[in-house]
C-alpha cells in the first residue's frame, strides 16, 4: 500500500511537470509575440515573421499576432501575404484603425476607390484630425479626379503639422499636374525647408526644376544633397544620370566612378557605371 501511494505520488509530479511545461495557450502567445516584438525592434523582420506565425498558431484569433505578422510582410515587401494578415486583424478587430488605413492604401492602390474611401471615411469618423486617415482620403480624390478637393485635404494636414513633409511633397505634386508652376515651388521649398538634410525633399525641387528647364538651379540642388548625404550612393546616380539627361556624358562619367568610389564594396554602383559605359558602347570598360 505504501508503495502504491508512492507510485501514484510520482504519476501526479510527471503530469504536472508536463502539463505545466507546456503552458497555456495564452502563455505560449505572450511568449512568442516578446520574442517577435523583439526581433521587429532589431529590423529582424523574417525571424520577426517566425515568431508571430507561432503566436497566431498558438491562437489563431490573437488579432494582434495577425497585425503584426501583416506588418512584418509589409517590411519583407510579400504585399499579399501582408494584405492577407492585415484583412484577418481587422476581421477579428474592426477597431484596429492601423489596420484598417494599411488595407485602404491597398485598395487605393488596385484602383479600388470605394472602398479605400470607406476605410478613409471610417478612420475619420473616430478621428478626425488622423492624418493617415486624412492623407489617405486626398489619395482617393486624386485617383476620382478631384485635385482640388485633395489640395484642401492636404493643407488641413500641413496645418495640424507644419513640418509634414509628406504633406509638403503631396501638395507639390498636385500643384505641378494642375500648371500651378509657382504654387509648386512653394511647396517644395517649404519641404526642404522643413526638412533640409533629407535627400528626398532636395531631389524632388531638382526634378521640378530639371522638369521646368531650370538646370543650373536643379545641379545646386543635387550637389547639395550630396553634401549632406555623401555616402548615399543612390543621390550620385541621380547626378550622373541628370549629366546623361543633359548630354554631359564626361560629367556623367566623373560622377559614376565617384559613386563606385563611395561604395567599393557594393553591386549597384559597379553595375550602373557598367551600364553607363556600355551605353556608350565602350564594351571594354563596360
Amino acid at each position: 500500500m505504501k508503495y502504491r501511494r508512492i507510485e501514484i505520488s510520482l504519476l501526479l509530479v510527471v503530469l504536472f511537470m508536463v502539463f505545466s511545461c507546456g503552458g497555456s495557450p495564452e502563455q505560449k502567445r505572450a511568449k512568442y509575440m516578446k520574442r517577435g516584438d523583439g526581433y521587429f525592434e532589431k529590423q529582424e523582420y523574417n525571424k520577426a515573421i517566425i515568431e508571430y506565425k507561432n503566436a497566431i498558431q498558438a491562437e489563431p484569433n490573437f488579432a494582434r499576432g495577425h497585425y503584426q505578422l501583416g506588418l512584418a510582410y509589409l517590411k519583407t515587401s510579400q504585399p499579399r501575404e501582408a494584405f492577407q494578415e492585415l484583412s484577418k486583424a481587422v476581421d477579428i478587430d474592426p477597431s484596429n484603425l492601423d489596420a484598417q488605413l494599411k488595407l485602404g492604401q491597398f485598395f487605393l492602390l488596385g484602383k479600388q476607390t470605394e472602398t479605400a474611401r470607406e476605410k478613409a471615411t471610417m478612420v475619420l469618423e473616430k478621428e478626425p484630425e488622423n492624418l493617415d486617415g486624412l492623407f489617405l482620403l486626398a489619395g482617393v480624390l486624386m485617383q476620382e479626379g478631384n485635385p482640388d478637393e485633395a489640395t484642401k485635404i492636404l493643407s488641413q494636414v500641413t496645418a495640424q503639422d507644419a513640418e509634414n513633409v509628406k504633406a509638403y511633397l503631396s501638395l507639390a505634386s498636385i500643384a505641378q499636374s494642375q500648371k500651378k508652376l509657382d504654387e509648386a515651388r512653394d511647396y517644395l521649398n517649404k519641404a526642404v525647408e522643413v526638412d533640409p538634410d533629407s535627400p528626398g525633399p532636395r531631389i524632388a525641387l531638382a526634378r521640378f526644376l530639371e522638369q521646368t528647364g531650370q538646370y543650373d538651379e536643379a545641379e545646386k540642388e543635387i550637389k547639395e544633397a550630396i553634401v549632406k548625404n555623401p555616402d548615399n550612393v543612390l543621390i550620385q546616380a541621380d547626378l550622373g544620370n541628370f549629366y546623361v539627361r543633359r548630354g554631359d556624358m564626361e560629367a556623367a562619367e566623373r560622377t559614376f566612378l565617384k559613386m563606385a568610389e563611395v561604395a567599393p564594396d557594393q553591386v549597384g554602383p559597379k553595375m550602373t557605371l557598367s551600364a553607363f559605359y556600355a551605353s556608350q558602347r565602350d564594351w571594354q570598360k563596360a
